[in-house]
């Protein structure tokens, strides 16, 4: 892709904040261009989540702009911003499953809700959720199996629709080394078929592992490094 066509996604110059609270952000730019991979890095309590909501729609500058391909968010109707959010996937760090479905039901809900639950779907299942090692619990209600195997079901349910964006927001903090691992090699594989990874985490372990693109937040401002060598 050409580094002269627009971002993916963008900020520009946005400031915000929460109620009278001191500014997140304040004229903070940050440009996210199509299949990299990202990770907005910094202690908790930084902005992190906060750009990822931004980003993603959920919330509106008090200032500035966040842009689709050089189209601010704020201009897009229902059914547009609807559009958009149907192409992305979202890892929460709470993997808000539904207690009275089964995994299984949790990971097809949202394709089954956007009418595009369908063969290439089921396949998709069956191969992230082997991949991520939760096959044996697909079954299973939520409350009975571990805080690290539903938020690896929520990874696996956020991607197999094949978005073209991914956000994720710490989706590894409950997982051990080797699954923090697996997780981050299956997104890494999602860049390789043009897919956009912006993901939140504290864990730079995993970050020099992964050498994405790094976003760090600094006094208000978004600082942005190459991956590592």
């Amino acid at each position: 892709m050409s580094l002269t066509a627009p971002p993916l996604l963008a900020a520009r110059n946005v400031t915000f904040a929460y109620g009278s609270s001191k500014a997140i952000f304040s004229a903070a730019s940050v440009e996210i261009r199509q299949g990299t991979f990202n990770c907005i890095v910094g202690e908790s309590g930084i902005g992190k989540t906060t750009l990822l909501k931004l980003l993603y729609g959920q919330i509106e500058p008090q200032n500035g702009h966040v842009l689709l391909s050089d189209v601010p968010l704020s201009k897009f109707s229902q059914r547009e911003m609807q559009m958009y959010r149907r192409i992305c996937g979202v890892i929460f760090q709470d993997s808000f499953m539904i207690p009275g479905l089964s995994i299984r039901e949790n990971i097809s809900l949202p394709s089954i809700l956007n009418n595009s639950y369908n063969d290439d779907v089921r396949g998709a299942i069956y191969s992230l959720s082997e991949q991520l090692g939760i096959q044996n619990i697909m079954e299973e209600f939520p409350g009975n199996i571990s805080v690290g195997e539903r938020q690896r079901a929520g990874i696996v349910r956020a991607a197999v629709a094949k978005p073209a964006i991914i956000f994720a927001d710490e989706p590894t903090g409950s997982l051990d080394e080797d699954n923090k691992i697996k997780c981050f090699y299956m997104l890494h594989q999602m860049t390789t078929r043009g897919a956009t990874i912006v993901c939140a985490t504290h864990d730079f372990e995993i970050v020099h592992w992964a050498k994405p693109n790094t976003i760090a937040i600094r006094s208000g401002k978004c600082v942005v490094s190459p991956p590592l060598a």
